[in-house]
């Protein structure tokens, strides 16, 4: 990443990266994506949380104001991948989308990481 390429790095590797270093996620985050930042900022509009409804999904959903055109919007990630995060288990949605989306829910930086892998340890 120092030599401007980005790779991508799972959620849960960078939590537990957090977790091995002994670092606070926020911290890390901080530190692995300094020159973060939303593509919009503006306010821009909900679906149902189903049976089949993944952990990601139910975090994603839970954002009362922030449905998945209003994260698409000031997020930048394409609608249908934020739909898909929303099916897909907690190990497939990666870094830097989970900080983004903590960034437009306006929640301080970490705090979905450990509500989302709340109870992961390095050994998981």
């Amino acid at each position: 990443m120092r030599n401007g390429t980005v790779k991508s790095i799972l959620a849960i590797e960078s939590f537990k990266i957090a977790l091995f270093v002994g670092d606070p996620i926020e911290i890390y985050l901080k530190e692995v994506y300094p020159d973060l930042t939303l593509k919009n900022t503006d306010k821009p509009i909900s679906k149902n949380i189903k049976p089949d409804t993944s952990p990601t999904g139910k975090l994603i959903f839970s954002l009362e104001d922030y449905n998945l055109d209003i994260l698409a919007y000031k997020t930048g990630i394409k609608r249908d991948r934020l739909s898909r995060l929303t099916k897909l288990g907690i190990d497939r949605i990666e870094t830097y989308e989970l900080a983004l989306i903590e960034m437009a829910a306006d929640k301080e930086r970490g705090q979905l990481f450990k509500v989302l892998f709340k109870g992961i340890g390095l050994n998981d």
